[in-house]
């Protein structure tokens, strides 16, 4: 959650007494201002060597606040509950051990357990607004399971609707249980109303007229003749109806070939026609009149033999068929009564006792009810953690929860029974109201908040860029809980700087160190090599480099005129564990305006600082009797 960045500064003056005096004060002490001075003493504790490399970029500094909050509060809420049931045996004691505590608290647990699993619990419950002031509580602590609140409209009634017998009078027979069959008059059966008892009824198929009407002429009493088909007359059985065929001899062709002259001639069979008529019927295809049905072309019916209806095959001809309800006897058994002559009653007892009487539903046959109206208390425990960050960035917000600190909460507010703690300070009050508009909680609304534990620490981080005093090469720092237990993480080590990567951006500054660094035009490159290197065995003689010589070393100029093998050797006698000894040729340069001045530019190199050492002012008199030496 974001929060305006306000609300990390001005904490104001620190109350003592107070429960979260703690809390505030530790706030109060992580929203210190970060200094570069902080940093650096960080860095050279957590990797020294990366330190004596390194100045830090006072520009790139980037703070990120972060409000780590755990918040644990309890909130009541109050349910009325009516509770409706039979009072059955083993439950009265208890029940009338609740009566007597109208007004009162008592735990209704026996009771509960004992209806557990029956469907003749009528229950009832809303919610309502209302703190209660008699919340159950152990060692000054409120109980998780709290007892019921007995309204005083508890109280034991007769059952309405049995008035207190268990049963009543069976509404579906009116006490009878069992009658005589109104269908069958106790008669056990009843007449065939499809037959009308007599167990035979008309035939559906032919309608009582035992007789259909023949299917083979359709009521016609004649058929097509079969032999002439219908047509009257007797086929020619030498053509059989067809008069005309194809010559046999010129094969339909009309001509044939002549086989002693080898010509083709017209056949002399039909006449070049290629056909050939019958001669038996003169091509007419019939020879006179059918001599089955002597020319009329239809015959009597062979089924019906000419009467047009037949037999009914469904009664055989009788015009009636046997009952298909009643089977033929022209009654069957009541379905009301199920052939007993009688009927019973499902609803109601048959016993001497309770004869024609329902049992009561209701009250289970106790004949009583217990009507038990109460306040239910749910006491509930809730814990949260939330992060308020003054910028967005949730994968510094997953680092910084790793340096959380664990410690116990501090109680803030109280309010049981009627009885209202909580004196904090108005910071921690900002971050509690915050938390509780977060949460929608309340202390003046159902559910209401009785009580509330915080415990909150601001976890500082500082992210920003180192470069490389030689190199100017640059790696990206980080710095999580910077004011309490630091973790430093470094990207880049720069401990594999090389000659190739060097950078050295060339500054106009105001101090002593800018005379120094005036670019100037050497006339000799030994000469140069040999002050670059006297200016950092002079930087290390104290075996502490300063930002203010770390900085000198960055801006200063010229270096990147040395070759790779030059820049490899400045570089190596930067980082290296042990200095080797000076002789006369390290402190001798070729030009003697520089062999006079040197010690005058080492003088001034060492006020940088600010700090005088033995061993700073041991090595300056080193070079000058080097100076002075006949070897």
């Amino acid at each position: 959650m974001s929060l305006n960045v306000t609300f990390f500064k001005n904490i104001g003056a620190v109350q003592k007494g107070l429960p979260d005096s703690e809390l505030v004060a530790d706030a109060a002490e992580q929203l210190v201002e970060t200094s570069v001075n902080h940093l650096s003493e960080i860095i050279n504790k957590t990797d020294p060597e990366f330190a004596s490399r390194t100045l830090i970029d006072e520009s790139s500094i980037r703070r990120t606040d972060i409000l780590h909050i755990e918040f644990t509060y309890t909130t009541v809420d109050t349910e009325e509950h009516n509770l409706v049931f039979p009072l059955f045996d083993g439950l009265e004691t208890h029940v009338d051990e609740v009566i007597k505590h109208k007004e009162q608290k008592i735990s209704l647990q026996p009771i509960k357990k004992g209806l557990s699993g029956l469907n003749t619990v009528e229950v009832g419950r809303r919610p309502i607004a209302y703190l209660p002031k008699n919340l159950d509580t152990h060692n000054d602590e409120v109980s998780p399971q709290q007892r019921e609140y007995i309204l005083p409209e508890s109280r034991v009634i007769l059952c309405k609707d049995c008035g207190g017998k268990g049963y009543f009078r069976c509404r579906s027979c009116n006490g009878l249980h069992e009658w005589t069959c109104p269908t069958c008059n106790g008669q056990t059966t009843v007449d065939c109303k499809t037959c009308d008892g007599k167990g035979d009824v008309k035939c559906p198929k032919c309608k009582g007229k035992k007789e259909i009407e023949c299917r083979e002429c359709k009521g016609y009493g004649k058929i097509s003749c079969t032999k002439c088909h219908g047509t009257g007359e007797a086929l020619c059985p030498e053509c059989n109806g067809k008069p005309v065929k194809k010559c046999s001899k010129c094969r339909g062709k009309g001509l044939i070939l002549n086989h002693q002259t080898g010509e083709t001639q017209v056949c002399d069979l039909c006449d070049g026609t290629g056909e050939r008529i019958c001669r038996h019927c003169q091509g007419k295809g019939t020879i006179g009149k059918c001599s089955r049905c002597h020319g009329k072309g239809e015959i009597i019916c062979t089924t019906c033999l000419g009467k047009k209806t037949v037999l009914c095959p469904e009664c055989e001809g009788e015009g009636k068929v046997t009952c298909h309800r009643c089977k033929g006897n022209g009654y069957y058994e009541c379905r009301n009564c199920k052939g007993n002559g009688t009927i019973v009653c499902d609803k109601c007892s048959g016993e001497p006792t309770h004869y024609g009487m329902s049992k009561c539903l209701e009250c289970a046959q106790t004949g009583h009810l217990a009507d038990i109206s109460y306040l239910d208390f749910n006491v509930k425990v809730h814990h949260k953690v939330l992060n308020f960050v003054n910028e967005s960035s949730k994968p510094l917000l997953d680092k910084v929860c790793g340096a959380v600190v664990s410690r116990p909460e501090v109680e803030v507010y109280r309010n049981v029974n009627g009885k209202e703690t909580g004196n904090t300070s108005d910071y921690t009050k900002r971050i509690v109201g915050s938390v509780e508009k977060h949460f929608k909680i309340s202390r003046t609304d159902s559910p209401f908040v009785i009580k509330e534990n915080i415990n909150y620490q601001i976890i500082s981080s500082v992210e920003f860029t180192c470069k490389h005093i030689i190199t100017g090469k640059e790696a990206k720092v980080h710095i999580y809980d910077v004011n309490r237990n630091p973790i430093v993480e470094i990207k880049d080590d720069l401990r594999d700087a090389s000659p190739d990567k060097i950078h050295n951006p060339i500054k106009v500054i105001g101090d002593i160190s800018s005379k120094l660094l005036k670019t100037k035009r050497y006339k000799d490159r030994t000469d140069q090599m040999k002050e670059v290197k006297l200016f950092i065995r002079l930087i290390r003689s104290d075996n502490n480099i300063t930002e203010k010589e770390k900085e000198f070393l960055l801006k200063l100029g010229g270096i990147d005129s040395l070759s790779y093998p030059e820049q490899a050797e400045v570089l190596e006698l930067l980082h290296c564990k042990s200095m080797t000894k000076m002789t006369k040729n390290d402190v001798t340069f070729n030009d003697d305006k520089l062999n006079k001045t040197i010690i005058t530019r080492l003088k001034e190199l060492a006020k940088i600082d600010g700090i005088g050492h033995p061993d700073v002012e041991s090595f300056i008199n080193q070079v000058a009797a080097l100076q002075n030496s006949k070897k």
